[in-house]
């Protein structure tokens, strides 16, 4: 499945302007929680995106309860933007905005390995 092509719009330029992921992360909250990396896939063919290549703000909405990521993942081969919109945690929960809503998931819950699989439920939940 190959995703649809749009323009970029202001607030996807804003977005992008942003670091890279790479840049960010390690995200760290004050319970001694934190979010080491970031596994995005491409929504056109799947293949998982570098760090690098995936920009945009995270920011702090409550305090340091909640770290909000929003992100534009750039795909070279595919020269398309994915977006992705993520909320995580101090207490190792996260939600993961799908189209018209947020799917919960754990951080603490995953067992060695958990990157690999969180990469495959992404690209399956985006039909790639």
């Amino acid at each position: 499945m190959h995703a649809e092509r749009h323009e970029p719009t202001d607030r996807d330029r804003e977005i992008y302007s942003a670091p890279s992921l790479a840049e960010q992360f390690p995200i760290r909250f004050e319970t001694d929680t934190s979010v080491e990396t970031f596994a995005g896939c491409c929504q056109g063919c799947g293949a998982e995106l570098p760090m690098a290549a995936v920009r945009g703000p995270i920011t702090w909405p409550i305090g340091k309860r909640m770290a909000n990521l929003e992100a534009l993942g750039l795909c070279e081969p595919c020269n398309l933007l994915t977006r992705f919109q993520v909320r995580f945690y101090d207490d190792g929960r996260y939600l993961v905005f799908f189209g018209d809503r947020w799917v919960a998931g754990a951080l603490e819950s995953a067992a060695p390995g958990w990157l690999p699989r969180l990469g495959a439920w992404l690209r399956r939940r985006l039909g790639v």
